[in-house]
């Protein structure tokens, strides 16, 4: 672990002192970080791209094919990379904003009040739970959030996943309907516990009600 750790504060330093312009330096030693985020000893074979007064090492033929379509966004990602790669892997506030912008379209300002030690975390997170296929569709997914939203009695939340659940295809019935089954949850639950109703009791009861449930749609089935 002591070793690692030396390694890769050795790696760093050499990093910062070659400033991303390894062209001139060639040395088994010199660490260098391509556009695409690969940290690697750059050798006799390796490429370079010449952007100004500077060159960049490429970590392979297809990253110097591709970084000389489009020299200019090249260098931009050279530095964004060798910036992540001081900060600790890392994207910067503004990477992180620009994948959100191109997301959303905007940078909401929920993102903008976060700090910098947990805005990535938070909108990576976000982007999973709100964004990304999951095992329930996303039309229903937000149908749960408007759910929820009514039940905790946040205007946030309700804007939100209202306005989400149209975009993505729900008619006002079936929110209007999801709010009622919302409703009709937080009303009972509010009962139940309010009168302490023995908890075994209750399970064995719904395990009653559900297993004759079973038994009629076998029924209706044949």
């Amino acid at each position: 672990m002591r070793n690692l750790l030396i390694f890769t504060i050795m790696i760093a330093f050499a990093v910062v002192l070659a400033g991303g312009v390894l062209a001139d330096n060639k040395a088994d030693n010199t660490v260098a970080v391509c556009g695409c985020g690969k940290v690697f000893v750059p050798t006799a074979q390796t490429e370079y791209l010449k952007v100004g007064t500077k060159s960049y090492a490429c970590c392979s033929h297809e990253c110097h094919v591709m970084a000389s379509a489009n020299p200019g966004a090249a260098a931009k990602m050279w530095n964004a990379a060798m910036t992540r790669f001081s900060n600790g892997g890392k994207r910067t506030r503004q990477e992180i904003y620009a994948d959100i912008q191109s997301k959303m379209g905007v940078v909401p300002s929920m993102f903008k009040a976060l700090s910098d030690e947990t805005l990535e975390a938070e909108w990576d997170l976000f982007l999973k739970s709100q964004f990304a296929p999951g095992a329930i569709p996303n039309k229903y997914r937000e149908l749960i959030g408007v759910a929820v939203s009514g039940i905790l009695k946040c205007k946030y939340c309700a804007y939100y996943h209202t306005e989400a659940a149209k975009l993505n295809g729900a008619t006002d019935a079936e929110i209007e309907d999801a709010l009622h089954f919302a409703k009709s949850s937080a009303g009972w639950s509010t009962y139940i516990n309010g009168l302490q109703i023995d908890f075994e009791q209750f399970k064995k009861e719904i395990d009653q009600a559900c297993a004759f449930a079973r038994t009629q749609m076998m029924a209706e089935a044949h």
